[in-house]
């Protein structure tokens, strides 16, 4: 059997080998090497024309050439990656998250999962499983495992043999995966304003035991609030650069300040003390203001911060 036939690429293994499906329903085996073109633009679904050929293992593809045809993305199905595992796809968006504590891996898996879904996306990227140990008020000791990974929505190309069919699947992908980013975003969004209110309620707190304790003469309502513009500067910085941890700079100009107010109103510490922890406030405060969200997110994971934050109801997002 020697004719011309048409064809999509149905399967590339490793690179080397895979199969063709026909335009007439049967499967065609072949080998990279019987491609005529350029072997790295060999991509799943690329429409080609081919001579079928019979073997004793079966029909094989030879004299391969690649198709007219057209590029379009899609979304592929839900997946999820495991720590180091390589993404088949392109990245659109993504968000860190980190998953409670459980008692089982499978409810802290099971919980990630329903997080994708929750932010209509279709991907889970870098899930890490990290297990520790703690202990009650019985002093019984028990594991508890969570996940940390990314969240993301991943693309595909396809090909098809008109321009007005692209056109059609490009439009249609782009107008799903916007909704899909304005869902995430915004629950991240409403996330980030209750840890906002809390932070707020939270400051108004400790003000209210300062001045109902207050030991210092000279800390009035004016200086106190003096004393924060400081501390608030970076979090208008992060605003204006539109920065994903802007929240954690907010939590950090308003209530360490807070509590470092309260804390020299119980009891005594020199000024100068006070002084250079504020200081310090201010300058960790500037420097995440400085920093992309990518960078934040690596120095924290380093330090071993990053489930603290996350335990505190800070989403950090990647940009």
């Amino acid at each position: 059997m020697n004719n011309l036939l048409n064809g999509k690429i149905a399967s590339y293994v490793d690179y080397k080998y895979g199969f063709i499906k026909g335009d007439d329903g049967s499967s065609y085996f072949f080998h990279y090497s019987d491609l005529d073109e350029d072997k790295s633009l060999i991509t799943v679904g690329r429409s080609v024309q081919f001579t079928a050929l019979a073997t004793p293992k079966g029909m094989a593809a030879k004299n391969i050439k690649f198709a007219k045809d057209y590029i379009y993305k899609y979304l592929p199905e839900f997946r999820l990656y495991r720590y180091g595992e390589k993404v088949d796809g392109i990245i659109e968006w993504s968000c860190q998250h980190i998953t409670k504590d459980f008692h089982t891996i499978e409810e802290a898996r099971n919980s990630l999962i329903d997080k994708a879904h929750e932010l209509g996306v279709n991907a889970v990227i870098d899930a890490r499983l990290e297990t520790s140990q703690k202990t009650n008020i019985n002093n019984y000791i028990h594991k508890v495992h969570s996940y940390t990974a990314e969240l993301a929505i991943l693309s595909n190309n396809g090909h098809c043999s008109t321009r007005e069919e692209a056109d059609r699947k490009t439009l249609h992908f782009e107008q799903i995966t916007q909704k899909a980013k304005e869902n995430a975003e915004d629950q991240i969004e409403t996330q980030q304003k209750k840890l906002l209110l809390k932070t707020i309620v939270i400051a108004l707190v400790i003000f209210f035991m300062i001045f109902s304790n207050d030991k210092h003469e000279g800390i009035g309502l004016s200086l106190t609030m003096l004393l924060w513009i400081p501390a608030l500067i970076p979090f208008v910085i992060a605003s204006r650069k539109q920065l994903a941890h802007k929240y954690l700079i907010l939590l950090n100009g308003i209530v360490l300040p807070a509590a470092l107010l309260y804390i020299t109103n119980i009891i005594t510490v020199p000024a100068w003390l006070s002084l250079i922890t504020y200081a310090l406030i201010c300058i960790v405060g500037f420097s995440l203001s400085m920093q992309t969200t990518e960078k934040v997110i690596q120095h924290l994971q380093e330090a071993k911060l990053l489930k603290l934050v996350e335990w505190l109801g800070i989403k950090i997002m990647n940009q």
